[in-house]
């Protein structure tokens, strides 16, 4: 009697428990979480005339009354203004950031390879702001770098893109969906993946709040020199950080980067299991470059072990900007087939 008394007990405490558990799971699947971008762009028509193209431009980035000193959007003509070269460079940077995060490689490359270039600010980037980023999202972002690369296709035959960070999150995304427009693309520590292992639940429901918790604020800061806050937000929403997650969720994958065919270079820091990259994932920027539709004589992974850095190619960052450049050229030269024409 006692016996089966005991059995009915277990059994009604068991069942309180699976309610419990359903009850806790429910609460947390309808949570509130980040909305997912759609992350589509219709490729915009630019004027064929250039120096109207420059003045609209300029026009726009003057619209903003807290730009920060030099980082607004710019085209950098090689030779002649208003004359295009056979190729283009559009650089791409990453969150948070500007052209400054490519710097001295990517001007380095367009003066050697004779190309104009295009330096674009990106939404909600490159302002002072006391809620940076509050408003940073994919498709915002997606049409800004949608009219970089068309701006690129205006000022050069044909396109480079090289990227940083998140932004080659979206010179993937970009040469997956205009194939045509993208003649070659130049990653350095692209944003595959944020390197920990609980980034994923950032976009995921009551993300935004335990990112709070942890955090104690609802804002991330981290210290810098005077220059680097020039160039980089260094005090922002962490809503920024959730919509940062969605952007991955709703590209990096498989069958993305299946659909990627141009020749491209990879550049990373990594030297070891402990020193290495600890902003994005080399782990899963390996695994996206052994997943790209290129063919395999037109692509290039290179680690870069002195780097010391998650952007290896800013002067303001990186110890191997010597080492970067040299590998970026041999690809060029030995893959583009681009000649120099210092």
């Amino acid at each position: 009697m006692n016996h089966a008394l005991g059995k009915i007990r277990q059994m009604r405490l068991l069942k309180i428990i699976l309610l419990i558990i359903g009850v806790v799971s429910s609460v947390y699947f309808i949570g509130p979480k980040q909305d997912k971008p759609l992350l589509k762009a219709t490729f915009p028509s630019l004027t064929d005339d250039l120096k109207v193209l420059e003045e609209q431009i300029n026009q726009k980035e003057r619209g903003f009354r807290n730009m920060k000193q030099d980082n607004e959007s710019r085209i950098i003509w090689f030779d002649s203004a208003y004359t295009r070269t056979s190729y283009s460079l559009v650089y791409l940077p990453g969150f948070s950031a500007s052209y400054m995060e490519g710097f001295p490689v990517n001007l380095a490359f367009a003066r050697r390879y004779g190309c104009n270039v295009f330096f674009p600010r990106l939404h909600e980037h490159g302002l002072y702001s006391s809620e940076a980023l509050l408003h940073y999202n994919g498709d915002s972002l997606m049409a800004d770098m949608v009219n970089a690369l068309a701006v690129g296709n205006r000022i050069g035959e044909k396109v480079i893109l090289m990227a940083t960070s998140t932004g080659g999150t979206f010179a993937l995304k970009l040469a997956a969906d205009f194939p045509e427009k993208v003649a070659g693309i130049i990653l350095f520590s692209p944003n595959i993946a944020i390197a920990s292992p609980f980034a994923s639940l950032m976009s995921g429901p009551w993300g935004l709040q335990l990112l709070r918790t942890i955090s104690g604020s609802k804002y991330r800061y981290y210290e810098a020199s005077d220059l680097y806050k020039r160039y980089w937000i260094t005090s922002y929403r962490l809503e920024a950080l959730t919509a940062l997650q969605a952007i991955l969720d709703q590209t990096m994958d498989k069958a993305l980067f299946e659909k990627v065919i141009q020749p491209l270079f990879l550049g990373y820091y990594y030297k070891s299991e402990e020193e290495q990259d600890k902003v994005v994932s080399v782990p899963a920027m390996r695994k996206m470059f052994n997943q790209l539709g290129t063919p395999v004589a037109e692509k290039r992974a290179i680690a870069f072990p002195d780097a010391g850095n998650h952007v290896v190619c800013s002067f303001l960052t990186s110890a191997s900007i010597p080492e970067v450049q040299a590998e970026v050229n041999r690809f060029a030269e030995e893959v583009l087939g681009m000649q120099s024409v210092q």
